[in-house]
């Protein structure tokens, strides 16, 4: 999502900053070089009226508020940047509520502009509120939450009071009521909020109101899951006031009524939810058409309606309305004591002439409709530094499609008096490819950019160039903010998105930068050897705990050492017991009938700790299947990779690797194209043990196809188990059959309920191999879950089960 216009970052800077002079601040790194490490060791020493900023990284604690008025916000309370909510986490660890107010806390308890995750409770696995508690939630990203029973993301009890406004609530799921909220006896206000793929399997996907009257205003509900109810359940005594909200395309009833139940359902699009759109004992009148809106569209008697919301086809503007949605000024029009919100989940202003007949009407969902292809969009993004570095930073710019534009004004702010600024650099920047002349004037805080030329510029790229360099004191999270930008005579509104430099302690072995040394940096550069990450030039320097101007699997030998207490410091220079041996041979094989198993043999092993090798093989001819490490190596951290015929295998130890024998096998599944061949070759191009040399050639295996001479039966009819399982995003689904026939392959939910069909043609005799993409036969992302797939070919029938999580 793009972040708040200028007005809406300064106006919560200049609020934020206002509190904080009136009360004391308290801050947390878990990094160091702030008061306290842990959230929870903040809040244990604040009084009613402080305010704990947090600094960025992630905080694996569940936190309790001990019904202290307090506020605990990210650096989003004070600048504004949404970024900070993506980076400042509180993990729950799996182990609890992440978030409690269980002693009264009032208004006054704030949380703020965090992303809350893995929690797991009975009750709340994300926030619990509790004993008529009345806190407020704002800006944070609810997500990876559960509840054993109800309120995966949310749970309010006991007369609690709740505000939550402008949160977004993704992936909780409750194994009873309420994957996203359950609200039970008490109040409170929900708006501004987005809730999609949340999931129930006993009650309502996104809110259930047991005896509950939340006022619920401009919120979108998409493609959340009830295998129970709803999309909202409304039971007993509830009677929720919910207006401007888009309850579409979920799993369930959108609205389910129990017979004492009532509520004030306004001004609201419901449409596409699978099992309709109310359910129960729905109140009189709701979802009868019987007159038309403001816009003409058709409604029921309280102008509710039943269209496509038409969001934006668009990653970035994910669930934004387009410029024919149905949804533009068709929200309430009588705001009479409704106070409505000011803004929208991305910070633009609320109540705008979005279908431009002249009267400005709110719009139904999260988020108000603009004309996005009419916006620039300015940034300056976090890079890492160390003290005494010289750092270039962008000022990023993507201008609306189709159009130019002659000159640019933009100030600066945030930095001055922690860092220096040196000056600005055209050089591979529109600005420098334009021939533009530009000009600066620093003062003590703010620094003021101007920049214009004959030459239009146009796109999307590095605008300008900034150089600053870091005093060797600095540390913590330098920010460099866009106060102001204007481009021409500011006829095309900018979007403004700041950043800064982020101050690395430099640790030998801490990959990630978190201020510690784990298991997981070792992990992370066996990662980035096999392609999976990659890491940027800092990461890579302290990587290199050997010294030896190269990032290896040595290195992650040495980190696990480091961590067991075989080495006692980092960085560390292996000496002559590091050198290793290790002779490869591969057998020549003979192909017979599925599969072919080549094995890599060892011998005169000596001091092998670490290993990076590339097998290549002719992938029109072989499918890789799996590789068999041998139990000696259950010691090892092992990372295998395969593309385009290039096989990765890397592998670390803390202990060396010393036997003789197989040390792997490969599987491989011939593919159609072996069958034209007499043969194929498995070649090991490139070896690396320890930091020794690299060698290369090392070994080869000839794959003979004398099948139907050696074993002249046909091959079995075979379906792999998909791999990888679990997965997240593709698995691949390998099948053989031994004679032509019609294939079919399908996946199914754990309901018997078909998703996608990924084969239904004849097929020669052979292997085959298939791709799933996650997605149903409309296109649109699969629910985490269990799956079947079916393989039919002939008179024959194979069915396995895959799991998706996401």
């Amino acid at each position: 999502m793009k972040s708040k216009i200028i007005t809406g970052i300064l106006f919560l800077v200049i609020i934020a900053n206002v509190y904080l002079l009136q009360a004391d601040l308290i801050t947390v790194n878990a990094n160091g070089g702030a008061q306290f490490l842990s959230i929870q060791e903040a809040i244990n020493v604040a009084s009613n009226g402080d305010t704990i900023l947090v600094h960025p990284s992630t905080y694996y604690e569940n936190i309790n508020f001990n019904g202290k008025n307090i506020v605990v916000a990210s650096l989003f309370l004070t600048t504004g940047n949404k970024n900070y909510i993506n980076d400042t986490v509180i993990n729950g660890n799996h182990n609890g509520v992440v978030v409690t107010f269980q002693n009264g806390e009032t208004s006054s308890a704030i949380l703020k502009g965090f992303t809350i995750t893995n929690g797991y409770a009975a009750d709340g696995g994300g926030i619990k509120c509790s004993n008529a508690s009345k806190p407020v939630i704002d800006h944070l990203i609810i997500s990876n939450n559960t509840a054993s029973d109800d309120g995966g993301g949310v749970a309010c009890f006991n007369n609690s009071s709740m505000k939550i406004t402008n949160c977004i609530f993704n992936d909780n799921i409750a194994n009873d009521n309420g994957g996203g909220i359950f609200l039970n006896h008490c109040k409170g206000l929900i708006d501004n909020c987005l809730f999609s793929e949340n999931i129930s399997y006993g009650g309502s996907s996104a809110i259930d109101c047991w005896t509950a009257d939340p006022l619920i205003i401009n919120c979108t509900f998409f493609d959340n899951i009830s295998y129970g109810w709803a999309t909202i359940g409304i039971w007993d005594s509830s009677n929720p006031i919910i207006f401007d909200c888009i309850v579409s395309n979920n799993t369930g009833t959108g609205f389910t009524f129990h017979s004492q139940a009532q509520a004030t359902i306004e001004y609201c699009n419901c449409y596409e939810n699978s099992s309709g759109s109310f359910g129960g004992s729905v109140p009189s009148g709701l979802g009868t058409i019987v007159q038309v809106n403001s816009n003409g569209d058709p409604c029921d008697i309280y102008y509710n309606i039943y269209l496509d919301p038409e969001f934006i086809d668009s990653p970035d503007l994910d669930l934004n309305l387009s410029e024919t949605s149905p949804c533009i000024d068709a929200g309430i029009i009588d705001t009479t004591g409704l106070n409505l919100p000011l803004y929208d989940l991305d910070g633009n202003p609320r109540i705008v002439d979005g279908n431009g007949d002249g009267i400005a009407i709110i719009d139904m969902g999260c988020y108000e409709y603009y004309n996005y292809q009419q916006h620039i969009y300015l940034e300056i993004p976090t890079e890492y530094a160390l003290p005494g570095d010289t750092v270039l930073i962008p000022i990023n710019v993507l201008f609306p499609q189709d159009s130019t534009f002659t000159s640019a004004e933009i100030i600066i702010g945030g930095y001055l008096g922690s860092l220096e600024f040196l000056e600005l650099i055209a050089d591979s920047s529109l600005v420098g490819d334009a021939g533009w002349m530009y000009e600066y004037n620093e003062t003590d805080s703010l620094n003021t950019i101007w920049m214009a030329g004959s030459e239009p510029i146009s796109g999307e790229d590095v605008l300008i160039w900034m150089k600053f360099s870091v005093p060797n004191t600095a540390t913590d999270f330098i920010p460099i903010t866009l106060e102001d930008a204007l481009f021409d005579t500011g006829l095309v509104p900018v979007e403004l998105t700041s950043g800064g430099i982020d101050i690395v302690a430099l640790i030998y072995g801490d990959v990630d930068f978190n201020g510690l040394v784990q298991a997981y940096d070792a992990s992370m550069i066996l990662q980035y050897l096999i392609g999976y990450i990659n890491l940027d030039d800092l990461q890579l320097s302290v990587a290199d705990v050997s010294l030896d101007s190269t990032v290896s699997a040595l290195d992650a030998t040495l980190i696990l050492q480091y961590g067991v207490g075989i080495i006692d410091t980092l960085p560390y220079q292996p000496g002559p017991s590091y050198i290793a041996n290790g002779d490869i041979t591969m057998e020549d094989q003979i192909y017979t009938g599925d599969p072919i198993d080549v094995p890599i043999i060892i011998a005169n092993t000596e001091n092998i700790f670490s290993f990076e090798g590339v097998i290549h093989f002719d992938s029109d001819c072989l499918t890789l299947a799996e590789v068999y490490w041998s139990e000696y190596l259950d010691g090892f951290y092992k990372w295998t990779d395969v593309e385009d015929g290039e096989f990765k295998l890397v592998g670390s130890g803390a202990l060396p690797y010393e036997e003789y024998g197989v040390m792997a096998t490969i599987r491989f599944y011939p593919k159609d194209g072996f069958n034209n061949c007499d043969s194929t070759t498995v070649f090991f191009k490139k070896l690396r043990w320890n930091e020794n040399d690299i060698m290369h050639n090392i070994a080869a295996s000839i794959i003979t196809n004398n099948y139907g001479v050696n074993n002249p039966q046909e091959p079995e009819l075979i379906l792999q188990q998909n791999s990888p399982n679990p997965f997240a995003y593709n698995t691949k689904i390998q099948y053989s059959i031994p004679l032509e026939s019609k294939v079919s392959l399908k996946i199914y939910n754990i309901r018997g309920e078909l998703i996608v069909d990924l084969v239904n043609e004849f097929k020669d005799k052979g292997s085959y191999d298939v791709v799933w993409d996650g997605r149903d036969k409309y296109g649109n992302k699969a629910v985490n879950g269990i799956y079947f797939y079916k393989f039919i070919s002939g008179g024959s029938e194979i069915i396995k089960r895959m799991i998706l999580i996401r």
